[in-house]
């Protein structure tokens, strides 16, 4: 069943049931671990300030993150808290979204993300 923890939800299952442990990995130290996944082509770590090509410079996809999370929760002062909690930077932009979806149904927003769909 899906995780109903907001914000980790959308992309976790677990189990309703008790499963067997197939392996166990013991990671003495995560950074070493994942600077070797990167090594072997397993993933790519993006160092500030660089990012993945498909995400936008003007953080529009973190807007969106908190227009997720307001269609999710119904919470739309929370989701907007949250994300200015940690870009304050996007402060005007997030007052003008809060006003557009006060103003608006929620079928409409929803049709207006592009990233999340």
């Amino acid at each position: 069943m899906k995780h109903d923890e907001v914000g980790v939800g959308e992309n976790e299952y677990v189990s309703t049931k008790s499963v067997k442990v197939l392996k166990e990995v013991t990671i003495p130290n995560v950074w070493d671990y994942f600077k070797e996944l990167e090594k072997n082509g397993k993933f790519k770590i993006y160092r500030y300030p660089s990012r993945p090509k498909k995400y936008p410079v003007d953080d529009s996809d973190l807007i969106e993150c908190a227009i997720s999370m307001y269609l999710n929760t119904d919470d739309l002062d929370g989701a907007f808290d949250f994300l200015e909690k940690y870009h304050p930077e996007l402060k005007e932009q997030n007052d003008k979204i809060k006003e557009y979806i006060k103003t608006h149904g929620k079928k409409e927003v929803e049709n207006k993300i592009k990233f999340f769909k």
